[in-house]
């Protein structure tokens, strides 16, 4: 009984990156991050961000009970157990507290260069996630954003951009490229399963009585 609940949650899962509108949602995410670092105040890209979110979120939204529920069903699965809750809080909650740790660490030993880290730090995160995802719902083009992820946090980063250029702004710089970059291989990836989606799902016209 158990590993049939586990099935079923994790053909749930799978479902979630099935007609690629998540890649979406979270590339229209990050594109708004990456402009928001333009924003000329902390607050304000603070502002922008969020309305960011929102405003793709309420998009994306739309688009699937337009387009994905008609073609295939609102599914939505919801641990019944208290490790089905908490597991992937705590593993939320850790990956965020050793980020904090590094940088903590960073701003302790080179403050004017702490900044030029959280692009890598970023890129290798978020290009292990996506491995995996790929690896655990076998859909491969995850895989190809999380080379993306990883190629971008590595290219730049302080190991082949000089120190001396991403002190400061420069250092938000990267991070702002790196959001665009991953952005538009998320958009890329979404757009292409979106659109491969709709064509195996066509929408069967009702008959007229």
């Amino acid at each position: 009984m158990k590993d049939q609940f586990s099935q079923v949650a994790h053909r749930t899962r799978r479902y979630k990156f099935a007609d690629g509108t998540t890649e979406l949602m979270l590339g229209g995410i990050t594109f708004w991050g990456g402009i928001s670092f333009n924003a000329p105040s902390p607050l304000l890209t603070g502002i922008l961000a969020i309305l960011g979110a929102i405003i793709v979120t309420v998009a994306v939204e739309s688009l699937q009970r337009k387009y994905v529920y008609p073609r295939a069903g609102y599914v939505e699965y919801r641990e019944t157990t208290r490790r089905g809750i908490w597991k992937p809080i705590l593993a939320g909650l850790t990956a965020m507290l050793v980020f904090v740790a590094i940088f903590w660490w960073l701003m302790v030993h080179d403050p004017d260069h702490a900044l030029a880290w959280i692009a890598p730090l970023l890129g290798l995160y978020l290009g292990l996630t996506f491995l995996y995802c790929a690896i655990a719902f076998k859909f491969w083009r995850l895989a190809v954003v999380g080379l993306v992820s990883l190629g971008a946090g590595l290219l730049l980063s302080p190991l082949v951009i000089p120190l001396e250029a991403l002190a400061g702004y420069g250092g938000i710089g990267t991070m702002a490229f790196y959001f665009l970059v991953i952005s538009l291989a998320l958009l890329v990836s979404g757009g292409l399963a979106f659109r491969a989606f709709l064509r195996r799902n066509p929408v069967e016209k009702e008959e007229q009585p």
